[in-house]
């Protein structure tokens, strides 16, 4: 049996660890996209993308952390996609 944690609560923690709310970028800071309720298997990756989005699904990730999210400004509209895939594939970001 795997343990799992609830995403709310992984997400307070990192919240509080990295002190977001002295952040002034709130769209790549903390929890950008929910997928799921519970974690049982998290992975990093310093760029959301589709590569990075492909190997997790492959490995049953359910939170991605990453240090380059996907920003609106940068990937233009392949930001919407991305955001799309992670859902789909149930990885919250």
């Amino acid at each position: 049996m795997t343990d799992a944690v609830y995403l709310k609560d992984v997400v307070a923690f990192t919240d509080q660890l990295l002190d977001i709310s002295r952040e002034s970028d709130r769209e790549g800071n903390g929890l950008v996209l929910s997928s799921v309720d519970t974690v049982t298997k998290f992975g990093s990756a310093v760029n959301t993308s589709f590569e990075s989005i492909q190997r997790a699904s492959e490995s049953n990730i359910d939170l991605l952390l990453v240090h380059h999210t996907s920003w609106s400004e940068i990937d233009l509209h392949l930001r919407q996609e991305k955001l799309a895939r992670l859902k789909a594939h149930r990885i919250s970001l």
